[in-house]
């Protein structure tokens, strides 16, 4: 699979910033800037990683985490805190909920690339089979 990462983050400056980001791991990006534009996403390819905001518009992505496991089954999801709420204590309850939604992987603000580099590491990671998986497979 091609290391493509579907961004949905509705500001452009911040998506910018983290698909550089990405792209200095060799990763593409694909921005959507609404869920409506990472649904159609979805339907027409598989992705390495999403990395969805918190805070779309007026709405939670973490509302749509299931929608999203059920679309791209078997691809992480990260969730960014972009800051498109100032009080600290919106922030602390939805980075929570990530948690509770089972997040693979959290993004705080502000970006830093070797969070970045960390998560692509523990992807790669992840799609490598263990040695014993790769003993049977030589014995076969």
């Amino acid at each position: 699979m091609s290391r493509t990462v579907l961004i949905i983050e509705d500001s452009a400056t911040q998506a910018r910033i983290i698909a550089r980001m990405f792209a200095q791991q060799g990763c593409l990006t694909v921005v959507a800037s609404s869920l409506a534009e990472a649904r159609a996403q979805l339907d027409i390819r598989d992705f390495y990683l999403i990395l969805a905001d918190i805070f779309l518009g007026q709405d939670n992505i973490l509302d749509h985490m299931a929608e999203l496991r059920e679309r791209a089954r078997g691809t992480p999801i990260g969730i960014m805190s972009a800051g498109q709420r100032n009080d600290p204590v919106i922030i602390r309850t939805m980075l929570n909920k990530a948690r509770r939604e089972q997040a693979d992987y959290l993004l705080p603000k502000p970006f830093s690339y070797v969070d970045v580099k960390q998560i692509c590491t523990a992807i790669d990671q992840r799609a490598l089979p263990d040695l014993s998986e790769q003993l049977a497979a030589l014995r076969a």
